[in-house]
């Protein structure tokens, strides 16, 4: 690569060094700021396909080094559902008009931090109906804007079980969520060649 190249690519690194560190330290986040900010400077069709890839691989390394703490079952009762919220997603991306999902994004991201400051604390423990809810809207979320996370953190974060259980299992599902759009977004051309 040419000095020019490295001088381009600056900022997108930057930015995803410092959305890595935000997710590496809470153990989630790096969605929404690198697809907040990328959607300024790029289609969001190419941001979410760009985030896609760079996400997976990011919490691909996070279960690498502690994938005996996953919750398997939470994880096989979530990530069914999330796969079908992440094909009503996708669908969205691909057929509504780009200023209307940037739009969406929007209000999906001014909607999470307004739930952060004044939603109700919930009950420590959740449903298996609760888990299949959650798991669809965070596909939904994840299909359209791959900003699935935060239905799933605020589930999950307040459950009883040991952090390091929480941020791992999270991350898996994260990982299942990854692959699973990055094949569905490949078939309906939702990744271009450039990415």
């Amino acid at each position: 690569m040419t000095t020019e190249t490295w001088i381009a690519l600056a900022p997108t690194l930057a930015l995803v060094a410092f959305a890595a560190g935000v997710q590496g330290f809470f153990g989630f986040g790096y969605g929404i700021i690198t697809m907040g900010v990328l959607t300024a400077r790029v289609d969001i069709v190419h941001a979410s396909a760009f985030v896609n890839l760079t996400a997976l691989a990011l919490s691909l390394a996070m279960v690498a080094r502690a994938h005996g703490h996953v919750m398997w079952p939470l994880v096989a009762r979530i990530v069914p559902s999330l796969v079908v919220g992440l094909v009503v997603g996708l669908l969205a991306l691909s057929r509504l008009p780009r200023d209307l999902l940037v739009g969406l994004l929007g209000a999906t991201i001014v909607g999470i931090a307004a739930w952060n400051v004044f939603g109700r604390p919930m009950p420590p423990r959740a449903s298996a109906p609760l888990d299949v809810g959650v798991g669809f809207v965070s596909g939904l979320f994840s299909g359209a804007f791959q900003t699935g996370g935060p239905p799933l953190v605020v589930h999950l974060y307040r459950r009883p079980e040991p952090p390091l259980a929480i941020v791992v299992t999270l991350q898996m599902i994260f990982v299942a969520s990854g692959l699973a759009r990055l094949g569905l977004a490949g078939t309906q051309g939702l990744i271009p060649r450039a990415t």
